[in-house]
């Protein structure tokens, strides 16, 4: 049985097996996530089939199997 790998998101409190592009640039979509700490209505421990960091309006949503926007959270990055 092949291993499954999961990557930390460098900036976001959550780890996933896999991400794609999606709609405008930058948008990111992340597949099996798992939530590492308490983030807005993301507890830790929380599992997503997928969630999608949209650059263009600041959001981090999850999405059910349809689509539909589950839970949702604004989001704003920093420079350092």
């Amino acid at each position: 049985m092949k291993e499954t790998i999961r990557y930390n998101h460098k900036t976001l409190p959550f780890s996933f097996e896999g991400w794609d592009e999606a709609g405008d640039v930058g948008d990111i979509q992340f597949y099996n996530v798992e939530f590492n700490e308490d983030f807005g209505p993301f507890q830790k421990g929380d599992k997503c089939s997928c969630v999608a960091r949209m650059d263009a309006d600041g959001s981090l949503i999850e999405y059910d199997n349809n689509g539909v926007t589950k839970r949702s959270i604004k989001i704003k990055y920093i420079a350092l």
